[in-house]
């Protein structure tokens, strides 16, 4: 499993995307094996876009490829309606390597959305 020495990286690719989150599980950054990169996740902000008074968890993992372990990075915390939390910040970022995914899932349908920013290192 490469893991790119980021001192001497010969590119840095910004990204964003979003996502509509639903109660499957769904894996929204994941650094292939084989791929030569270092993914750096920047942030990842949910927000619950359901409305007042509507509260739903989410909950965000990262799994570690090397371990073949899954951690938590939250765990069913609770958005309350028309507000956001912030999973991953730059402060707190989150390195992939080859193999390594950052997943997540919603306590209910089509209420949350997830905006997240990384870049791809090689």
């Amino acid at each position: 499993m490469a893991n790119p020495n980021i001192v001497g990286v010969s590119s840095i690719y910004g990204r964003s995307q979003g996502y509509a989150l639903n109660t499957i599980s769904s894996n929204v950054v994941t650094n292939s094996t084989g791929s030569n990169t270092v993914i750096k996740l920047n942030s990842a902000i949910v927000t619950n876009v359901s409305g007042a008074g509507a509260n739903v968890s989410v909950t965000a993992t990262y799994y570690d490829e090397s371990a073949q372990t899954q951690y938590y990075v939250a765990n069913t915390i609770v958005v309350p309606g028309n507000s956001s939390l912030v999973l991953v910040s730059k402060e707190y970022s989150v390195y992939l390597e080859e193999g390594d995914k950052f997943g997540v899932v919603a306590g209910a349908n089509d209420s949350l959305e997830l905006i997240v920013s990384y870049e791809e290192i090689s």
